[in-house]
C-alpha cells in the first residue's frame, strides 16, 4: 500500500492498485486517460474494496459509534515481545527461530513483513524482529 501511494500520491488509487495490482492500476489508468480513481472503471471486487477499506478505517477508529462494542473478556491478550536487532544476513529463519526458542510459524506470525524464509542483508542494514516472551 505504501508503495503505491508513494507512486501515485493518493491513497484511493493506492487501496485500488493494493486490491487490484499496480501493473493493472497502470494499464488502466493508460487505457482510460484517466489518474484519479473516482474517474477510473473497476471490477466490481476493486470498486468496492476502496470504500470497504474506508468504512473499516471509521469504524476502527470509533467502534461504539457504529454499535461494535468489544468488552475486555473479548479481546485478545496483548503478548509481551522482545526486540532482536539483525544487522547481517540470516540464512535460514527456521533455524533462527529454533535459536530464540520459538518456531518459524511463531517468527513469521509475529513479524509478517519477513516475505522469505532467509534475509541477505548484503547492505548490513539494521531490522527489528519481535520475539514473543512465553512463560
Amino acid at each position: 500500500m505504501r508503495q503505491s501511494y508513494s507512486q501515485y500520491g493518493n491513497w484511493t488509487i493506492a487501496a485500488a492498485s493494493y486490491n487490484g495490482g499496480i501493473a493493472r492500476m497502470q494499464r488502466q489508468m493508460e487505457r482510460q486517460k484517466r489518474e484519479d480513481y473516482y474517474s477510473l472503471l473497476f471490477v466490481d471486487e476493486t470498486q468496492r474494496y476502496v470504500f470497504r477499506i474506508a468504512a473499516l478505517k471509521l469504524i476502527l477508529e470509533n467502534p461504539e459509534q457504529y454499535n461494535f462494542v468489544v468488552g475486555e473478556s473479548e479481546k485478545y491478550p496483548v503478548i509481551k515481545t522482545r526486540d532482536l536487532e539483525i544487522n547481517g544476513p540470516i540464512n535460514n529463519f527456521a533455524d533462527y527461530a529454533i535459536e530464540n526458542g520459538i518456531n518459524y510459524k511463531i517468527l513469521k506470525d509475529f513479524n509478517p513483513w519477513l516475505r522469505d524464509d532467509k534475509l541477505t542483508n548484503a547492505a548490513r542494514k539494521k531490522y527489528t524482529v519481535k520475539i514473543p516472551v512465553l512463560n
